[in-house]
């Protein structure tokens, strides 16, 4: 029984600092970096899933509506809540590390605002994700110069990029599938 307890706890620091690299989207097949910070699993990049009723900058950052976040996401992976920003600001900057704020960031500055069939991205200084919260979505407005979070609400009809999480598995990041290695 011992040996058994110190299997599984020497398992467990191995697996405790390692994260998966990435992830492969089965509905299109296309593949996002990931990285881990606490117990998160996060996309190091934007969701580029494809549906009707995006918006495209350039075909380069797809921004999406707050109608479409229940399916923008493959599974197991979500739309972040609030709490999943606050933590992964707090675990940042716990490390001090603004390089990865930046590497974080990506290239979907601003957010998307149609008006009058005239594409427009509004306050282009910061980066803007969806964010899951108790009364539906906020918007997490991200400085990645200063490295800090805040969160507001959106404009009507705003469009914006999404990031993906999922609980950390730690069992499959060591590539172990129903205990088997």
């Amino acid at each position: 029984m011992q040996s058994h307890f110190t299997f599984l706890f020497v398992l467990f620091c191995l697996v405790s600092f390692s994260s998966a690299n990435s992830f492969q989207d089965t509905r299109d097949q296309k593949t996002y970096q990931t990285a881990s910070y606490g117990d998160l699993n996060w996309f190091q990049e934007n969701v580029r899933y494809y549906n009707r009723s995006l918006h495209a900058l350039n075909y380069k950052v797809l921004f999406y509506s707050d109608r479409e976040l229940s399916t923008v996401c493959p599974a197991p992976y979500s739309v972040p809540s609030v709490e999943d920003w606050k933590n992964l600001e707090h675990n940042l900057l716990k490390q001090k590390v603004k390089k990865v704020w930046k590497s974080f960031a990506g290239s979907a500055m601003g957010y998307y605002v149609p008006k009058k069939e005239k594409k427009q991205v509004e306050n282009k200084q910061d980066v803007y994700f969806w964010a899951k919260n108790a009364s539906g979505h906020q918007l997490v407005r991200f400085n990645p110069k200063a490295g800090k979070i805040n969160f507001e609400s959106p404009k009507p009809r705003s469009y914006v990029a999404v990031r993906c999480v999922r609980k950390r598995n730690y069992l499959e990041e060591k590539g172990i599938v129903d205990g088997i290695l």
